[in-house]
């Protein structure tokens, strides 16, 4: 090896060692700042309230019962996929319901969610913002499978066993 190509491979491996300390340390700031965001809500939504609601977890059949209405929703998707986001917002307030969230506003549904799943919370507000503008005609069906997707994450979480790792499948 010439001098060139010692210098080549010494920058090559410089590169590569800051590449992957940034990325290391945006891991831990996002791991960081997510801690951070999960106390928030806490304090801001205080766990008071989610603690007086009379949230339970679902029974072995319910959380059949809801699997298995999702996994006939999801297989509507390339059939009809506006009807199919229609039905996931449905869905999801009746798994909510079950749960013992209550479920007349979706601003109070959200941040009452928030708190024990704030992980998901985003993508329902962006999933059920989707499900209003169906019938406006502008929402184009990249929209429509982000909304599911969305829904997809967020009905898991709600039926999940607590403790219980979860794979995610794709829709």
């Amino acid at each position: 090896m010439d001098l060139g190509q010692i210098m080549d491979l010494v920058m090559t491996s410089v590169v590569v060692v800051v590449v992957l300390a940034v990325a290391a340390l945006a891991w831990f700031y996002l791991q960081r700042r997510r801690r951070m965001t999960t106390e928030e809500l806490r304090l801001r939504f205080g766990p008071e309230r989610v603690e007086k609601l009379k949230l339970h977890e679902l029974s072995a059949v319910e959380r059949e019962r809801f699997s298995s209405r999702w996994r006939a929703l999801q297989s509507h998707f390339v059939d009809d996929p506006k009807g199919a986001v229609a039905e996931a917002d449905v869905l999801v307030s009746a798994l909510m319901q079950e749960r013992g969230y209550p479920v007349a506003d979706f601003s109070q549904r959200a941040a009452d969610i928030s708190v024990d799943h704030p992980q998901v919370v985003t993508d329902y507000r962006t999933a059920h913002e989707i499900a209003l503008q169906l019938d406006s005609g502008e929402v184009s069906t990249e929209d429509l499978r982000t909304a599911t997707i969305h829904y997809r994450f967020l009905v898991e979480e709600l039926v999940r066993v607590p403790g219980v790792g979860e794979m995610k499948a794709v829709a």
